[in-house]
């Protein structure tokens, strides 16, 4: 039987999942940069916070690329602001996760709590991610992020081949200028690189 964060992110996934697809099949993306093999793009997204895509091509086959993807200790797609990330529970198909990440002082670090999981379709496999609202006390000097969707989906292009795309909408709570939002999705969006430098080995 389910626990009760499983039943609730299990939700949330499934709602995040419809959503993702929806944003992916958007013609409304402009490209924002193009390097070393990654392309990043932006969208306007719901609660007037933009949406990052970026996309690339590795050498390796879908279930390589999805295993190396949902084990936490490869957190490369969290880039080098990345402070702490611990599973705090394990379900039968998700897992509860605590993120922390690094801010320039007087900034305080942001706190992320969500839930990830595996979700398929004819076309491909998508891990996602999405903050999930439980009573867990936020961490001192900390304020607590809302992931309001994270995506990586893994479409396998034949001969050892794997295409990914990650798509994310980060709010990190606080007094943020529109400027700042869009530049926060797109730095985000890029680190899918620190994924694709290790999968290209």
């Amino acid at each position: 039987m389910e626990s009760n964060w499983e039943s609730t992110g299990n939700s949330l996934l499934e709602e995040t999942f419809e959503q993702v697809k929806g944003i992916l099949a958007s013609p409304n993306w402009e490209q924002v940069e193009d390097s070393k093999g990654i392309k990043v793009c932006l969208t306007n997204g719901p609660n007037n916070i933009p949406v990052g895509k970026s996309e690339c091509v590795v050498p390796k086959p879908p279930e390589r690329v999805s295993e190396y993807v949902s084990n936490p200790n490869n957190a490369e797609r969290w880039g080098d602001k990345l402070k702490k990330l611990e599973v705090k529970e394990e379900g039968q198909e998700i897992k509860l996760l605590y993120l922390q990440l690094k801010q320039k002082w007087p900034i305080e670090d942001r706190e992320i709590l969500y839930v990830e999981g595996i979700r398929k379709d004819g076309e491909a496999e998508y891990l996602l991610a999405r903050s999930i609202p439980l009573d867990i006390p936020v961490e001192k000097k900390h304020t607590r992020g809302q992931l309001n969707l994270n995506c990586i989906k893994i479409e396998d292009l034949g001969n050892g081949n794997s295409k990914l795309t990650l798509l994310v909408q980060l709010d990190p709570c606080g007094n943020v200028p529109s400027r700042g939002l869009r530049k926060i999705q797109q730095n985000i969006s890029g680190l899918l690189k620190g994924v694709k430098e290790v999968l290209d080995h």
